[in-house]
Parts: structure tokens; C-alpha cells; sequence
């Protein structure tokens, strides 16, 4: 198994799959629960203006680094931040199983601009035999995609709460 492939984390996030070659990652992006993937700036730059801004600035010289890699933290969880992962690479995604958890998904590719990310997350959606929201469930489900302006989801949530 590839070790420049691997997390580093003392969080249960699987490993992003074997077939992702990361030797030539150049970034590390950590999650809130301290796990470290490696990345490639090109791909993010390319999927997001938020990162193609950041990158664009000047990096402090004494900024943190892992094995000469910038590092990156994120306030999401590992499991979200591996999941964004896979949307971006050409191998097949992994969107979580729970609704709450795609709606936390939605949000971060909203957060850092990932517009086609987001798009590939609601087309997967479609082709998904989710189970129905009801009763508390909707309500729940609208309140988390109105906190995080995911208008599709909430208009989505807001029918389910009339059923």
C-alpha cells in the first residue's frame, strides 16, 4: 500500500482508494478531527475559486508544514473532507449514506465554491433511492438546509413537511 496515499489521523476516516496516486501531491488538507490527506493545488484551484484565491496570495515562510507540505485546516470532519476528495478526482465518489451528512456535504462544496461539486452531488442524489423525509425528519432536514442556504433542498424538505 502507497504511505503518500494514505491519511494520518487518529480519526476512523478510511484511506482515499488505492488507485489515487498521491505521490506528487504538493498540499495537505486537515480536518477538524486532525486527519491529513494529501492533495494536488492544481485540482483544487481547478474546482474552486476559494482555493484558487488562497493559493494566488503570498504563504507566510513560517507557515505549518508536514513532511515540506503546506497545511491546510479545515473545519470539517474527515469522513466529509474525504468524501469532497473523491468528488474531485476521476474516481468513483463517495457521498455519504445519511441525508444530514449529504446536506453537510452540499454545504462545504458550497462553502468553498465547488459549483460543479455540487452539481455532481445533487445528480447522484437524483439517481439514489434516499429514504423519504418524514414528520420530524423533514423538518429536520429543511432547518439543516436552511442554515446552510441549500435552496434546493430546502424547497425538497419543505414539500416532504405537508405529506
Amino acid at each position: 500500500m502507497n504511505s503518500q496515499n494514505q491519511i494520518t489521523s487518529p480519526s476512523d476516516a478510511p484511506p482515499l482508494p488505492e488507485c489515487l496516486d498521491m505521490s506528487e501531491a504538493d498540499v495537505i488538507i486537515q480536518s477538524s478531527d486532525h486527519a491529513n490527506f494529501r492533495v494536488h493545488k492544481a485540482i483544487l484551484t481547478s474546482s474552486s475559486q476559494l482555493f484558487k484565491d488562497m493559493f494566488s496570495l503570498p504563504q507566510p515562510p513560517d507557515g505549518e508544514a508536514i513532511d515540506g507540505l503546506p497545511v491546510i485546516h479545515l473545519p470539517e470532519n474527515a469522513e466529509l473532507i474525504r468524501a469532497l476528495i473523491t468528488m474531485l478526482y476521476p474516481i468513483p465518489s463517495q457521498i455519504p449514506i445519511s441525508y444530514d451528512d449529504t446536506l453537510a456535504l452540499l454545504a462545504a462544496a458550497q462553502k468553498y465554491n465547488m459549483y460543479a461539486v455540487g452539481f455532481s452531488i445533487r445528480a447522484e442524489l437524483s439517481y439514489k433511492k434516499l429514504p423519504v423525509l418524514v414528520g420530524l425528519q423533514a423538518f429536520r432536514a429543511y432547518a439543516i438546509a436552511s442554515s446552510h442556504r441549500l435552496i434546493p433542498e430546502m424547497s425538497s424538505a419543505a414539500r416532504h413537511t405537508l405529506d
